[in-house]
């Protein structure tokens, strides 16, 4: 029996998983089996585009954020994978770093070819003996191949990602991040018009769709927890399509303090 030394496996284990046309899900398949995992989260996953647009040739930062509930401590080991349309591997990261019980991680990336890409990131207490210590977090992200008509504007978090609940009518998860809608007001729990609302928001994004989120520039502090932001569904805008379909109305008190006050849609319905 032929004995290689560890790092020698090591290096053939990434080089592996880096040429193999392997798709991402069953690498998450792979890490997410083990139920005994130790409280660690990866809490978000964020694409966030050189100049607000998803397409080709333009520099992404993927940024990732992993909490620990059981004050987890020690090193860990995070690998970052992006499959392109065809199903290779575009991109890959893989880190063993000190935790104390929060990081967040940050790096570049260029897709080259429109399409489809699969973002995946996940944490194992080492390379040599790996075990999961988290569930596998996964979303989709759509690159065009010229310049998108979603497109976000300002400074704030911009990002492409998965729709994972929808709440109600004016708040969403979007790779489950709590997304507050930017300016609108929809009926809650128990109003007269909560369920119209609710259902016209889950039709025109429903839960395994691609939201493009953009983040209130005037409002980073978010609101109880959540994200304010602008939400595209395709080439529509959610925030506009409630006020359109009468299932919403404007929060004018905060017309004063919205990026987006001076959006046509905004001032249609009550911002001036």
């Amino acid at each position: 029996m032929t004995c290689f030394p560890r790092i020698v496996l090591k290096a053939l284990f990434l080089v592996v998983l880096a040429l193999a046309p392997l798709p991402v899900f069953a690498l998450a398949a792979a890490a997410s089996n083990d139920d005994d995992y130790a409280g660690v989260t990866i809490d978000k996953l964020l694409v966030v585009p050189e100049g607000g647009q998803f397409e080709a040739g333009r520099q992404m930062s993927i940024r990732v954020n992993i909490t620990s509930s059981s004050q987890q401590q020690g090193p860990i080991f995070y690998i970052v994978q992006v499959q392109d349309p065809d199903g290779y591997t575009d991109y890959l990261k893989w880190e063993q770093v000190a935790f104390t019980g929060q990081r967040t991680f940050e790096f570049s990336w260029t897709p080259q070819k429109e399409g489809r890409y699969i973002i995946q990131a996940f944490v194992w207490d080492s390379l040599s003996s790996p075990k999961p210590l988290s569930q596998a977090s996964a979303g989709f992200l759509d690159i065009a191949g010229t310049t998108s008509v979603a497109h976000c504007v300002g400074a704030a978090v911009c990002f492409s990602g998965t729709v994972t609940k929808i709440t109600d009518g004016d708040t969403i998860r979007v790779n489950n991040i709590a997304i507050r809608l930017a300016l609108v007001n929809t009926p809650e729990r128990g109003q007269p018009g909560y369920k119209e609302a609710t259902d016209f928001t889950r039709a025109l994004c429903p839960v395994g769709s691609t939201a493009l989120v953009d983040e209130d520039d005037e409002q980073q502090a978010g609101s109880y927890d959540r994200m304010v932001a602008k939400v595209f569904c395709g080439d529509k805008v959610l925030n506009a399509e409630l006020l359109n379909a009468k299932h919403a109305v404007i929060l004018t008190t905060f017309c004063d303090k919205s990026e987006f006050a001076s959006e046509p849609w905004a001032r249609q319905y009550g911002c001036r």
